[in-house]
């Protein structure tokens, strides 16, 4: 592609091309499995093919550019017309950028292995996080949404059957009082009539015929004025009775007066007729009724509390004839809190609307940083390739084809050599084309692996959590149905008799509770029982299936970051040349001071002693066998006298050496070698 960085192929004496050694193992084998003129175009020149790697790195731009925006912005809320904005501009970036820089296309197909490294991993986490927070975590939220809306609904079905009964129970009552409201105006007449009565009667007793008021106020009787109404009535009693006696006296002489002139009249001799008539002038005999008096005043017929009564019964009559008006208000109090001013229900739907706001919030914020992390991986991917221009001890670990050519043309040249590696070395290199694992990189993938085993139980207990919920409420749902059946009959009847004025209030006021009420409703809590949801398979998918691509991730972590050095070393070969020299040098050097090293590090070890002896004998008696390690690079070795290793000849040495140490000690033991003594002062002293 255009730009891409290589030196200029070999040529001979004559000036011809001549054929150039591949340097890498993709550079061979595409040399052996293409054509010609595409490995040219691949391996070759800049110069070569100059439009055609113009145009195939623009491709290539525009076509993995639009790959990048839509996995960037297809989380994001855009609207169609910016989506199509951010995707020309971001195709036309990236197409200029793949047409002129090999830097740029180097960095956008390193994103391949960085998908499998730590962002990539991170993406995966973020899409199993977005899994579970709209699978079992979202399905958790309803099903216990579920169980607190049937809790509520519960409590509102009580609450409504408590309403009926007591309205059931108020009727009555309530039509008591209507019906005081609705037949006021007739209670209004029957007072009128009570009130005028009563006024003939209190006109019938303050009356004051039978006696003459002049005299009675010349009467000892009224000589003080009375101070009750008992005693006003009994004074009223008493002068009647005197004048009812004074009148008979009267009428009696009158009587006797018009008999006298009757006889004078009759007999018209004079003397003879005043003989005769002389018995009718005896009118003192009148008299006689005086002595009805003191019987009178001693059989009044006024009783002794009827004076009170009649006040009693006239502010009686004053008060209910006043005027007066009725209105029935009914006011009902909620004691039982303000959460029941409302629906329960309702209550607790706002309250979830609310806490789901939240979670819909919560979930385009993850969305988001799916996008982020995605953007991230092309980030890793030009910072990878901007140190592997830059540092040259950066992931510069691997044996490469290069560093096998190198060593093997040193071997034929007599030069000291790295390969085979010696053990102490083995864990500095990494063979790329080599399918086991490296120490390091198992390392890693172990705790990664650990870590997937860490969030496959998380996702395990969520699921099991949701499946037993959803159990739990379906065994809710199919044992608690319940039927209600609300029946009240109420029967009143209350006869008031006679046709009087007590009666016919009687007949207004308690008559009034004569009533039939027949109540009988039917209800159920079918409403009310909660309607667990079940996971989708493709819910179960999206929230295990990140589970085994992220163990995947981790296992093929080593031979992704060991892809990276050779996309790496596709566009930058002269780099990479450079690189291996480097570390082969820097090998070679530090070959080269090993065996003083290894020498040193004996020494600075001594003699090894074991914790348990005993246990150790025991072991080689009964397994035939005995646990001995190197005592230059630590390896476990065999029984000693076998090919394996070789025990330190001099006598009562207990040093053990495997046969590679052995060769670089050119056997001799620095336990018990000469010089022994200056190196060990040294050990000491350092």
């Amino acid at each position: 592609m255009a730009g891409r960085h290589d030196m200029a192929e070999p040529v001979d004496v004559a000036g011809r091309r001549r054929h150039k050694v591949p340097h890498t193992t993709l550079e061979r084998v595409s040399l052996k499995r293409l054509p010609g003129t595409l490995h040219r175009f691949l391996f070759g020149r800049p110069q070569e093919f100059p439009v055609v790697r113009y145009l195939a790195g623009a491709v290539f731009g525009a076509v993995c550019g639009f790959g990048f925006v839509q996995g960037f912005s297809h989380n994001l809320p855009l609207s169609f017309h910016q989506r199509v904005i951010a995707v020309c501009l971001f195709v036309a970036a990236c197409a200029t950028g793949g047409a002129l820089s090999s830097h740029f296309c180097c960095s956008v197909l390193l994103t391949v292995p960085c998908m499998l490294g730590s962002q990539g991993r991170a993406y995966v986490m973020l899409l199993l996080f977005s899994g579970l927070a709209s699978g079992p975590i979202s399905n958790i939220q309803r099903n216990m949404q579920a169980v607190s809306l049937t809790l509520g609904c519960n409590i509102d079905l009580q609450i409504n059957h408590t309403k009926i009964m007591w309205k059931a129970v108020m009727r009555p009552f309530r039509l008591v009082l209507q019906d005081i409201v609705d037949s006021s105006s007739a209670f209004r007449q029957n007072v009128k009539e009570v009130t005028r009565t009563f006024k003939n009667l209190t006109d019938e007793l303050m009356a004051q015929h039978g006696y003459d008021p002049l005299r009675a106020r010349q009467s000892s009787l009224l000589s003080s004025a009375p101070v009750s109404t008992q005693e006003k009535f009994a004074a009223n009693t008493m002068m009647q009775c005197d004048n009812v006696v004074g009148m008979g006296i009267e009428r009696c002489q009158d009587w006797f007066k018009a008999k006298h002139a009757d006889c004078m009249r009759e007999i018209g001799v004079p003397i003879i007729n005043d003989v005769l008539c002389v018995s009718m002038k005896f009118d003192f005999l009148c008299d006689v009724m005086k002595i009805m008096i003191p019987w009178c005043r001693e059989q009044i017929p006024v009783e002794g509390n009827f004076g009170n009564t009649y006040d009693k019964l006239n502010q009686s009559i004053d008060q209910l004839a006043a005027e007066f008006h009725t209105e029935v208000g009914i006011g009902e109090e909620e004691v039982v809190g303000d959460i029941l001013k409302e629906n329960f229900t309702e209550g607790l739907k706002r309250e979830f609307q609310e806490i789901q706001t939240v979670t819909d919030w919560l979930y385009q914020v993850l969305q988001f940083l799916m996008s982020f992390t995605f953007l991230t991986i092309y980030i890793s991917a030009f910072l990878y390739a901007r140190q592997y221009t830059r540092d040259i001890q950066f992931d510069n670990v691997y044996v490469t084809t290069y560093f096998r050519r190198i060593d093997t043309r040193r071997k034929k040249a007599g030069k000291s050599y790295l390969l085979p590696m010696r053990k102490a070395e083995r864990g500095q290199f990494i063979v790329p084309n080599s399918i086991s694992v490296h120490s390091i990189e198992l390392r890693l993938i172990m705790g990664g692996l650990l870590q997937v085993l860490a969030i496959g139980v998380v996702v395990g207990v969520l699921l099991g959590a949701d499946r037993a919920l959803y159990h739990m409420l379906g065994i809710i749902e199919r044992n608690t149905f319940t039927e209600f059946n609300l029946t009240s009959v109420q029967d009143i009847h209350i006869e008031v008799h006679n046709n009087s004025m007590m009666a016919r209030l009687l007949k207004n006021t308690i008559g009034a509770f004569n009533s039939s009420y027949r109540m009988d409703v039917e209800t159920s809590n079918v409403q009310c029982l909660p309607h667990p949801v079940s996971l989708t398979s493709a819910e179960y998918v999206w929230s295990t299936l990140p589970l085994p691509l992220l163990a995947l991730m981790w296992l093929s972590q080593a031979y992704s970051n060991r892809l990276r050095r050779v996309i790496a070393a596709f566009f930058f070969p002269k780099r990479e040349k450079t690189r291996v020299l480097f570390l082969y040098n820097l090998h070679v050097h530090r070959r080269r001071a090993y065996a003083a090293r290894l020498r040193r590090r004996v020494i600075g070890r001594g003699p090894r002693t074991t914790l348990c002896p005993g246990v150790l004998r025991a072991l080689e008696r009964l397994g035939g066998w005995r646990l001995e390690w190197c005592y230059g690079c630590g390896e476990r070795q065999r029984r000693a006298g076998t090919r394996e290793a070789v025990t330190c000849p001099t006598a009562g040495c207990p040093a053990l050496y495997c046969p590679q140490c052995w060769a670089v000690l050119d056997q001799l033991c620095p336990l018990c070698g000469p010089g022994n003594d200056q190196e060990l002062q040294q050990v000491e002293d350092g």
